[in-house]
């Protein structure tokens, strides 16, 4: 019987071990399944404030409460201006949910909006096609080569730098 529970001890711990590992494997910063950012909440130097009024959005949107994991304040503190805030949810389908009903927060706050955490690879290549958009639409030649983007013969945009016109400034 001693050894029985020596063996199942043993196990136990093994497994535990090992639930820890994948727990810590799946919660890198790469993975942003489960995440959203949350623009236009109020800046203040006390996090409860503005933790609150995310979860007040977050719930408006959804209709209830939303459980999160972490929330952080992308960016330093300047005043006047407002950061995002990136907020991890504990559950994939109140992400769906929260950014299928964003549209809600037209009657909660009008300077609030919310969209899904994307790479900053993603977000570049929507920023490009949203450029090479609205210069076509303006008349202007554009023409994109190896990612980065030109107007009227001027680099504009490159997806691996960004903006290239507030680099030369």
């Amino acid at each position: 019987m001693t050894n029985l529970c020596n063996e199942l001890t043993t196990s136990a711990s093994t497994l535990h071990g090992h639930r820890q590992q994948v727990h810590t494997n799946t919660n890198t910063g790469s993975d942003r399944s489960m995440n959203i950012v949350v623009f236009g909440v109020t800046e203040d130097r006390k996090s409860t404030v503005w933790r609150e009024q995310v979860l007040d959005a977050l719930q408006h949107v959804a209709g209830r409460t939303i459980d999160t994991d972490d929330m952080l304040r992308v960016g330093r503190f300047v005043a006047g201006k407002t950061r995002p805030v990136v907020v991890r949810l504990r559950s994939i389908w109140d992400r769906r949910l929260i950014v299928s009903s964003s549209y809600k927060l037209k009657n909660y706050n009008e300077h609030v909006f919310i969209r899904p955490d994307e790479t900053l690879e993603t977000r570049r290549k929507k920023m490009l096609e949203r450029i090479k958009v609205r210069a076509e639409t303006d008349g202007k030649r554009v023409l994109v080569v190896d990612g980065v983007l030109s107007e009227d013969g001027v680099d504009v945009f490159s997806l691996k730098n960004g903006n290239i016109r507030d680099q030369n400034v």
